[in-house]
């Protein structure tokens, strides 16, 4: 998969890092914040669907968000 072309920072007690790609992050935190991209782009669409054709007419899809 190629990289993500952002720029971003994690703030913790320990202070603040900042990455330019998500690769340069562990797996486990790669994985995390991946999921919950999908989740919110999922989320994302499935407003954007039930704002274009209504909400029952929407319901009757099912948005799927993959890689």
């Amino acid at each position: 998969m190629d990289d993500l072309q952002v720029s971003f920072t994690i703030t913790t007690d320990a202070g603040t890092t900042a990455f330019n790609t998500i690769s340069e992050l562990e797996q486990p935190l790669q994985r995390h914040l991946l999921n919950r991209l999908k989740l919110i782009m999922q989320t994302a669409a499935e407003a954007l669907l039930a704002q274009l054709i209504g909400s029952e007419e929407a319901e009757k899809y099912v948005v799927v968000v993959s890689e």
